[in-house]
């Protein structure tokens, strides 16, 4: 059977296998370079106009040096550390620092009650995946 040029089907066949090696090249780009930012959200105690009170672990006082920018009410804002009382409180064989942060917040009053949360670290979009996968 003949077939003319615009009845050939190998031009169709080859924009298809670009346009599928171009997806799975996109598709695995995508999943290498996304990151992930992970928080961890710290109740803390207004104490003053534009400053908040946390008792947070050694850990978490690390991340607070490491970082400049917290969430509070979904919102990125910047703070800056005031005072740290060093070991202020233990539990648990677990030294707690009393840290108090000067940030710009308007709608609390002197001791309300406030969710804090900074960046612990950030994960790749594979270990996340794999770690629902699992199943933890």
């Amino acid at each position: 059977m003949n077939s003319k040029n615009y009845e050939s089907f190998f031009l169709i066949w080859i924009f298809f296998f670009i346009f599928i090696i171009g997806f799975i090249g996109t598709f695995i780009f995508s999943i290498f370079t996304s990151n992930i930012r992970k928080y961890q959200m710290i109740t803390g105690l207004v104490s003053d106009k534009n400053q908040i009170m946390l008792f947070v672990s050694y850990k978490q006082l690390h991340w607070l040096y490491r970082n400049h920018v917290v969430l509070i009410d979904g919102k990125k804002v910047n703070f800056s550390i005031d005072r740290n009382l060093p070991s202020t409180l233990s539990k648990k064989n677990q030294e707690f620092y009393q840290v108090y942060l000067s940030v710009p917040i308007k709608s609390y009053s002197i001791n309300d009650a406030i969710i804090v949360g900074f960046l612990q670290e950030r994960v790749s979009f594979l270990s996340v995946f794999f770690e629902m996968w699992k199943g933890g």
